[in-house]
Protein backbone atom coordinates (compact mmCIF):
# COMPACT_ATOMS: atom_id res chain seq x y z
CA UNK A 1 0.00 0.00 0.00
CA UNK A 2 1.17 3.52 -0.74
CA UNK A 3 0.76 6.47 1.60
CA UNK A 4 -0.33 9.92 0.42
CA UNK A 5 3.33 10.92 0.30
CA UNK A 6 4.06 8.00 -2.03
CA UNK A 7 5.91 5.80 0.48
CA UNK A 8 5.34 2.06 0.04
CA UNK A 9 4.30 0.45 3.33
CA UNK A 10 3.27 -2.97 4.58
CA UNK A 11 0.42 -2.99 7.10
CA UNK A 12 0.33 -6.04 9.37
CA UNK A 13 -1.53 -7.04 12.51
CA UNK A 14 0.58 -6.97 15.65
CA UNK A 15 -0.01 -10.70 16.07
CA UNK A 16 2.12 -11.31 12.97
CA UNK A 17 4.98 -9.23 14.35
CA UNK A 18 4.80 -11.18 17.60
CA UNK A 19 4.42 -14.53 15.82
CA UNK A 20 7.11 -17.18 15.86
CA UNK A 21 8.70 -18.06 12.54
CA UNK A 22 12.08 -18.58 10.93
CA UNK A 23 12.51 -16.81 7.61
CA UNK A 24 15.75 -15.83 5.94
CA UNK A 25 16.14 -12.23 4.67
CA UNK A 26 15.11 -13.15 1.12
CA UNK A 27 11.90 -14.78 2.34
CA UNK A 28 11.19 -11.85 4.68
CA UNK A 29 11.57 -9.34 1.85
CA UNK A 30 9.34 -11.30 -0.55
CA UNK A 31 6.62 -11.49 2.12
CA UNK A 32 6.95 -7.77 2.93
CA UNK A 33 6.84 -6.91 -0.79
CA UNK A 34 3.64 -8.95 -1.24
CA UNK A 35 2.00 -7.36 1.82
CA UNK A 36 2.90 -3.98 0.38
CA UNK A 37 0.84 -4.84 -2.73
CA UNK A 38 -2.36 -5.16 -0.67
CA UNK A 39 -4.67 -2.15 -1.04
CA UNK A 40 -6.38 -0.55 1.93
CA UNK A 41 -9.86 -1.54 0.69
CA UNK A 42 -9.05 -5.13 -0.37
CA UNK A 43 -11.50 -7.62 1.17
CA UNK A 44 -9.93 -10.76 -0.28
CA UNK A 45 -6.47 -11.92 -1.23
CA UNK A 46 -5.39 -11.38 -4.82
CA UNK A 47 -2.47 -13.05 -6.58
CA UNK A 48 0.62 -10.86 -6.78
CA UNK A 49 3.06 -11.19 -9.69
CA UNK A 50 6.74 -11.13 -8.71
CA UNK A 51 9.21 -10.69 -11.56
CA UNK A 52 12.86 -11.66 -11.79
CA UNK A 53 13.79 -7.97 -11.88
CA UNK A 54 11.75 -7.20 -8.74
CA UNK A 55 13.20 -10.23 -6.93
CA UNK A 56 16.75 -9.19 -7.82
CA UNK A 57 16.06 -5.65 -6.60
CA UNK A 58 14.60 -6.91 -3.30
CA UNK A 59 17.24 -9.47 -2.47
CA UNK A 60 20.38 -8.26 -4.23
CA UNK A 61 20.48 -11.45 -6.30
CA UNK A 62 23.12 -11.51 -9.01
CA UNK A 63 22.24 -10.89 -12.64
CA UNK A 64 22.55 -14.42 -13.98
CA UNK A 65 20.49 -17.31 -15.27
CA UNK A 66 20.15 -18.50 -11.69
CA UNK A 67 17.87 -15.69 -10.50
CA UNK A 68 14.64 -17.32 -11.65
CA UNK A 69 15.70 -20.56 -9.97
CA UNK A 70 16.50 -18.65 -6.76
CA UNK A 71 13.11 -16.93 -6.92
CA UNK A 72 11.37 -20.27 -7.32
CA UNK A 73 13.33 -21.76 -4.43
CA UNK A 74 12.41 -18.88 -2.11
CA UNK A 75 8.71 -18.77 -3.02
CA UNK A 76 8.35 -22.56 -2.93
CA UNK A 77 9.89 -22.62 0.54
CA UNK A 78 7.20 -20.17 1.69
CA UNK A 79 4.58 -22.81 0.83
CA UNK A 80 6.14 -25.00 3.50
CA UNK A 81 7.39 -22.47 6.07
CA UNK A 82 5.21 -22.26 9.17
CA UNK A 83 4.37 -19.28 11.34
CA UNK A 84 2.82 -19.69 14.77
CA UNK A 85 0.31 -17.09 15.93
CA UNK A 86 -1.30 -16.38 19.29
CA UNK A 87 -4.38 -14.17 19.11
CA UNK A 88 -3.31 -12.38 22.31
CA UNK A 89 -0.16 -12.38 24.43
CA UNK A 90 -0.35 -15.14 27.00
CA UNK A 91 -2.99 -17.15 25.10
CA UNK A 92 -2.74 -20.90 25.53
CA UNK A 93 -3.99 -21.47 21.98
CA UNK A 94 -1.45 -21.34 19.15
CA UNK A 95 -2.38 -21.55 15.46
CA UNK A 96 0.15 -22.73 12.87
CA UNK A 97 -0.15 -22.31 9.10
CA UNK A 98 1.88 -21.49 5.99
CA UNK A 99 2.54 -18.04 4.58
CA UNK A 100 1.42 -18.87 1.05
CA UNK A 101 -1.34 -21.07 -0.33
CA UNK A 102 -0.31 -21.04 -3.99
CA UNK A 103 2.58 -20.26 -6.33
CA UNK A 104 2.14 -20.26 -10.09
CA UNK A 105 5.36 -20.22 -12.10
CA UNK A 106 5.41 -18.72 -15.60
CA UNK A 107 8.32 -20.39 -17.37
CA UNK A 108 9.79 -18.25 -20.11
CA UNK A 109 8.33 -15.07 -18.63
CA UNK A 110 10.46 -14.94 -15.50
CA UNK A 111 7.51 -14.33 -13.16
CA UNK A 112 5.70 -16.10 -10.35
CA UNK A 113 2.22 -15.41 -9.01
CA UNK A 114 1.92 -15.85 -5.24
CA UNK A 115 -1.12 -15.83 -3.00
CA UNK A 116 -1.33 -15.62 0.79
CA UNK A 117 -2.83 -18.40 2.87
CA UNK A 118 -6.50 -17.79 3.68
CA UNK A 119 -5.84 -17.95 7.44
CA UNK A 120 -3.82 -14.73 7.13
CA UNK A 121 -6.90 -12.68 6.20
CA UNK A 122 -7.64 -11.41 9.74
CA UNK A 123 -4.02 -10.27 10.04
CA UNK A 124 -3.54 -8.51 6.69
CA UNK A 125 -6.94 -7.31 5.42
CA UNK A 126 -9.22 -4.47 6.58
CA UNK A 127 -7.18 -3.81 9.72
CA UNK A 128 -8.67 -1.20 12.05
CA UNK A 129 -6.84 -1.74 15.34
CA UNK A 130 -3.70 -3.43 16.67
CA UNK A 131 -1.69 -3.06 13.49
CA UNK A 132 1.76 -1.76 12.52
CA UNK A 133 2.91 0.09 9.42
CA UNK A 134 6.33 -0.82 8.08
CA UNK A 135 8.12 1.48 5.65
CA UNK A 136 9.49 -0.80 2.97
CA UNK A 137 12.28 1.54 1.85
CA UNK A 138 13.82 0.93 5.28
CA UNK A 139 12.84 -2.73 5.48
CA UNK A 140 14.58 -3.69 2.24
CA UNK A 141 17.92 -2.20 3.36
CA UNK A 142 18.49 -4.73 6.14
CA UNK A 143 20.70 -7.75 5.56
CA UNK A 144 20.16 -9.66 8.82
CA UNK A 145 16.91 -11.52 9.44
CA UNK A 146 17.29 -10.63 13.14
CA UNK A 147 17.55 -6.92 12.33
CA UNK A 148 14.32 -7.18 10.36
CA UNK A 149 12.52 -8.80 13.27
CA UNK A 150 13.72 -6.12 15.70
CA UNK A 151 12.78 -3.40 13.21
CA UNK A 152 9.25 -4.83 13.10
CA UNK A 153 9.03 -5.01 16.89
CA UNK A 154 10.35 -1.47 17.35
CA UNK A 155 7.77 -0.10 14.90
CA UNK A 156 5.04 -1.98 16.76
CA UNK A 157 6.18 -0.60 20.12
CA UNK A 158 6.27 2.92 18.70
CA UNK A 159 2.76 2.53 17.35
CA UNK A 160 1.57 1.41 20.77
CA UNK A 161 3.37 4.31 22.48
CA UNK A 162 5.49 1.93 24.54
CA UNK A 163 9.17 2.67 25.07
CA UNK A 164 10.25 -0.70 26.42
CA UNK A 165 9.39 -4.38 26.62
CA UNK A 166 10.62 -7.39 28.56
CA UNK A 167 10.94 -10.98 27.45
CA UNK A 168 12.42 -14.17 28.78
CA UNK A 169 15.53 -15.38 26.99
CA UNK A 170 13.67 -18.55 26.02
CA UNK A 171 10.76 -16.65 24.46
CA UNK A 172 13.17 -14.31 22.65
CA UNK A 173 15.00 -17.25 21.10
CA UNK A 174 11.69 -18.81 20.03
CA UNK A 175 10.49 -15.52 18.51
CA UNK A 176 13.71 -15.20 16.52
CA UNK A 177 13.52 -18.82 15.36
CA UNK A 178 16.86 -19.78 16.91
CA UNK A 179 17.45 -23.50 17.37
CA UNK A 180 18.04 -24.66 20.98
CA UNK A 181 21.67 -25.63 20.36
CA UNK A 182 22.60 -22.42 18.50
CA UNK A 183 24.32 -19.58 20.36
CA UNK A 184 23.98 -21.46 23.62
CA UNK A 185 26.34 -19.11 25.48
CA UNK A 186 24.84 -15.68 26.11
CA UNK A 187 28.06 -13.90 25.15
CA UNK A 188 27.81 -15.42 21.68
CA UNK A 189 24.08 -14.67 21.49
CA UNK A 190 24.77 -11.06 22.43
CA UNK A 191 27.56 -10.66 19.84
CA UNK A 192 25.96 -12.52 16.92
CA UNK A 193 22.30 -11.57 17.38
CA UNK A 194 21.65 -8.56 19.61
CA UNK A 195 24.67 -6.42 18.76
CA UNK A 196 24.49 -7.19 15.02
CA UNK A 197 20.84 -6.08 14.93
CA UNK A 198 21.61 -3.04 17.07
CA UNK A 199 24.46 -1.88 14.83
CA UNK A 200 22.52 -2.36 11.62
CA UNK A 201 19.54 -0.45 12.99
CA UNK A 202 21.85 2.35 14.10
CA UNK A 203 23.31 2.49 10.60
CA UNK A 204 20.15 2.17 8.48
CA UNK A 205 17.11 3.17 10.56
CA UNK A 206 15.80 6.08 12.62
CA UNK A 207 15.29 3.95 15.72
CA UNK A 208 17.30 1.27 17.48
CA UNK A 209 17.33 -0.25 20.97
CA UNK A 210 19.34 -0.57 24.15
CA UNK A 211 19.04 -3.60 26.41
CA UNK A 212 19.85 -4.85 29.89
CA UNK A 213 19.87 -8.42 31.08
CA UNK A 214 17.57 -9.80 33.75
CA UNK A 215 19.02 -12.43 36.07
CA UNK A 216 17.51 -15.12 38.24
CA UNK A 217 20.24 -15.74 40.77
CA UNK A 218 23.43 -15.65 38.71
CA UNK A 219 21.81 -16.90 35.50
CA UNK A 220 20.62 -14.59 32.71
CA UNK A 221 16.98 -15.48 32.12
CA UNK A 222 15.53 -12.42 30.39
CA UNK A 223 16.17 -9.12 28.66
CA UNK A 224 14.58 -5.68 28.88
CA UNK A 225 14.70 -3.66 25.65
CA UNK A 226 14.33 0.11 25.49
CA UNK A 227 13.70 2.08 22.30
CA UNK A 228 16.10 4.92 21.49
CA UNK A 229 16.91 7.07 18.45
CA UNK A 230 19.52 5.51 16.19
CA UNK A 231 23.07 6.64 16.84
CA UNK A 232 25.54 7.25 14.04
CA UNK A 233 28.23 4.57 14.34
CA UNK A 234 31.69 5.84 15.19
CA UNK A 235 32.84 4.28 11.94
CA UNK A 236 31.34 2.49 8.96
CA UNK A 237 33.34 -0.76 8.50
CA UNK A 238 32.33 -1.04 4.84
CA UNK A 239 33.53 2.46 3.95
CA UNK A 240 36.69 2.03 6.03
CA UNK A 241 37.46 -1.16 4.12
CA UNK A 242 36.87 0.64 0.83
CA UNK A 243 39.27 3.44 1.80
CA UNK A 244 42.02 0.94 2.63
CA UNK A 245 41.58 -1.09 -0.56
CA UNK A 246 44.09 -0.68 -3.38
CA UNK A 247 42.97 0.94 -6.67
CA UNK A 248 43.17 -2.50 -8.32
CA UNK A 249 40.82 -4.04 -5.75
CA UNK A 250 38.41 -1.10 -6.00
CA UNK A 251 38.24 -1.56 -9.78
CA UNK A 252 37.48 -5.27 -9.37
CA UNK A 253 34.79 -4.57 -6.76
CA UNK A 254 33.06 -2.07 -9.05
CA UNK A 255 33.31 -4.55 -11.94
CA UNK A 256 31.65 -7.19 -9.75
CA UNK A 257 28.91 -4.71 -8.82
CA UNK A 258 28.18 -4.04 -12.50
CA UNK A 259 27.42 -7.74 -12.95
CA UNK A 260 24.42 -7.34 -10.64
CA UNK A 261 21.10 -6.23 -12.06
CA UNK A 262 20.81 -3.21 -9.75
CA UNK A 263 23.99 -1.57 -11.12
CA UNK A 264 24.10 -2.99 -14.63
CA UNK A 265 24.93 -0.23 -17.10
CA UNK A 266 25.79 2.36 -14.43
CA UNK A 267 29.09 4.18 -14.22
CA UNK A 268 31.35 4.09 -11.15
CA UNK A 269 30.09 7.36 -9.66
CA UNK A 270 26.44 6.32 -9.91
CA UNK A 271 27.21 3.04 -8.16
CA UNK A 272 29.13 4.75 -5.35
CA UNK A 273 26.24 7.20 -4.86
CA UNK A 274 23.81 4.33 -4.27
CA UNK A 275 23.50 3.53 -0.54
CA UNK A 276 22.72 -0.11 -1.41
CA UNK A 277 26.28 -0.48 -2.74
CA UNK A 278 27.66 0.05 0.78
CA UNK A 279 25.16 -2.44 2.21
CA UNK A 280 26.42 -5.14 -0.16
CA UNK A 281 30.08 -4.14 -0.20
CA UNK A 282 31.04 -6.98 2.14
CA UNK A 283 29.58 -9.55 -0.27
CA UNK A 284 31.34 -7.94 -3.23
CA UNK A 285 34.69 -7.96 -1.40
CA UNK A 286 34.30 -11.67 -0.62
CA UNK A 287 33.43 -12.33 -4.28
CA UNK A 288 36.57 -10.52 -5.47
CA UNK A 289 38.78 -12.19 -2.87
CA UNK A 290 37.51 -15.66 -3.79
CA UNK A 291 38.16 -14.88 -7.45
CA UNK A 292 41.76 -13.94 -6.67
CA UNK A 293 42.28 -17.16 -4.67
CA UNK A 294 40.95 -19.20 -7.59
CA UNK A 295 43.43 -17.51 -9.96
CA UNK A 296 46.29 -18.26 -7.56
CA UNK A 297 45.58 -22.00 -7.59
Amino acid sequence: MKTESGDQIAVVANQIIQSRHKLDPRQQKVIAWAIGQIARDDTDFMSHTLSVAEFAKLTGAENSGQIYRQMETVTTSLLRTILEVREREGDRIRTKFQWLSRCEYHDGEGTVEIKFHELLKPYLLELRTRFTQLRLDRFFKFRSSYTIRFFERIEMQRGLGRESWQTTLSDLRDWLGIEPAAYAFFGLFRAKILEVAQRELDLKSDWSFSFVTIKTGRKITGIEFTLRPARSPKSDPARDRWKKASPEIRTKILAAAKCRSRWEGLDDQAILADSAFWNYLGDLVVEVEEGQKALAL
